[in-house]
């Protein structure tokens, strides 16, 4: 009778995932891991453990949750009440464990940044995010990325002075961004990036990142400038800051005071995080000994994928599409019907509210009274509330949600929206190169192989 009642459950079980997760039965054995096909994605993953919970009435705990990567592991919880234990997850991490996206893989230590996913707690060079959103400037900020620490005031001055003498392009630049003005902006900042190499090859690392930082916004703006014959160029203002410059470039407007400190404080939030994909890719280029530009390269190529920076575009066309608050409830429920993800929502490290976005929400606040467009803030809102059992699994606002509607609300065009968030990361990516050239290994990890059907 037992054996009975333990192969109904099984089968159950195996239902329940099969449904869930949209697969055949057939795939299902105690290797099938979280991550390891396309379809038990973040979203999949707590998509199945909603169901479980609600087809066989129990309740999985957060410190259980997170240890549930396996078919086995659900199948131990379910029919047998035992969770994974810490001891089995070491076992679980030997030679022949495939790791699918290197998720929880150590890499090699850093003293860039930290992330904290469990209990959202970002800090860069061992100072907290919140510190440094609500005390210091951006260029303060790269300032500790490249050197290891805050500048002093002379320090910061002299920094200043050499990021504005660097701003200016070159003709050839200049004629360059003129004949790829058709391409998109990305195509254009990774040639450019290559043609820059030439003009800093004397330089040290260090000063090779502050001039490519310093001539960044001019590369976005003079491109903007070419493309649409409406738009002057434009030349920086000595009497602005690195944000305010940025703003001024791009939309032929003197910021105020309130839009400085705004975008001040998002190019310190997208500054730097950790080992993400631009990042890795970046570290990985660098290991192989190409040059700095390469490698800089490399990184805004992965950056521009979907899954990555990509992704800011999404909750802007998320709003539009949804157009009135009162259409949320049928939104939500309509993509999480066909396994669709609701842009903003869930990250790769996070399990809990990501620290950046806390303080774009009250940024985004403020744009919206002023803009008289709170009907974007409240479906933000709106949607927030109707993935609270998402938001309770794991899968919670990640720093696309706000960021986007940001930039909207500032005047920016959802097509300068990446190479704004890419700005901002420059920074990030330019300390994980000369980190790892500092004490340099070839990045070379091994693919098992498999032999196919």
């Amino acid at each position: 009778m037992e054996k009975t009642l333990l192969k109904n459950s099984l089968e159950n079980l195996e239902e329940v995932i099969s449904r869930t997760l949209n697969i055949n039965k057939n795939i299902l054995n105690d290797e099938l891991s979280y991550r390891s096909i396309k379809e038990w994605d973040s979203l999949g993953h707590i998509n199945l453990l909603l169901q479980i919970e609600e087809e066989f009435n129990i309740s999985i705990e957060e410190d259980v949750r997170d240890k549930l990567v396996t078919f086995a592991d659900i199948k131990n919880i379910v029919l047998y009440n035992n969770a994974p234990t810490e001891d089995s997850l070491i076992n679980k991490c030997d030679s022949n464990k495939i790791s699918r996206g290197l998720a929880n893989v150590n890499l090699d230590y850093t003293s860039i940044s930290e992330i904290d996913g469990k209990n959202g707690r970002l800090s860069y060079r061992g100072i907290d995010i919140d510190i440094l959103v609500e005390n210091f400037t951006y260029e303060e900020v790269v300032y500790l990325l490249l050197y290891k620490k805050l500048p002093s005031e002379n320090e910061l001055f002299d920094f200043k002075n050499e990021i504005i003498k660097s701003q200016s392009l070159s003709d050839e630049i200049k004629n360059i961004i003129l004949m790829l003005k058709d391409k998109s902006i990305f195509d254009v900042l990774q040639v450019v990036l290559v043609m820059l190499k030439s003009e800093t090859d004397d330089l040290s690392d260090v000063n090779k990142a502050r001039t490519i930082m310093a001539k960044f916004p001019m590369i976005i703006a003079y491109y903007y400038h070419c493309k649409t014959n409406d738009q002057e160029e434009r030349v920086p203002s000595k009497n602005l800051s690195y944000s305010g410059n940025l703003f001024y470039l791009i939309t032929g407007k003197i910021p105020t005071l309130e839009e400085s400190k705004i975008i001040d404080r998002i190019l310190i939030l997208h500054a730097e995080h950790s080992s993400n994909a631009s990042s890795f890719v970046a570290r990985v280029t660098t290991s192989t000994e190409a040059d700095f530009h390469s490698a800089l390269v490399a990184a805004l190529s992965a950056f521009s994928g979907c899954l990555h920076g990509g992704a800011i575009e999404g909750v802007v066309e998320m709003v539009e599409e949804i157009g009135e608050v009162s259409n949320v409830r049928y939104y939500v429920e309509d993509k999480l019907k066909r396994s669709q993800p609701i842009m903003g929502f869930g990250h790769r490290v996070y399990q809990t509210l990501d620290p950046r976005a806390k303080w774009m929400k009250d940024d985004l606040l403020k744009l919206c009274i002023r803009n008289n467009s709170l009907k974007d803030y409240r479906i933000l809102d709106e949607l927030t509330k109707n993935m609270k059992p998402y938001i309770g699994k794991g899968m919670d606002i990640n720093v696309d949600f706000y960021a986007s509607m940001i930039y909207s609300n500032l005047g920016f065009s959802k097509d300068v929206f990446l190479s704004l968030f890419a700005t901002g990361r420059m920074a990030g990516w330019c300390a994980h190169i000369i980190e790892q050239k500092s004490n340099n290994i070839l990045i070379r990890p091994l693919l098992k192989y498999k032999v196919e059907g």
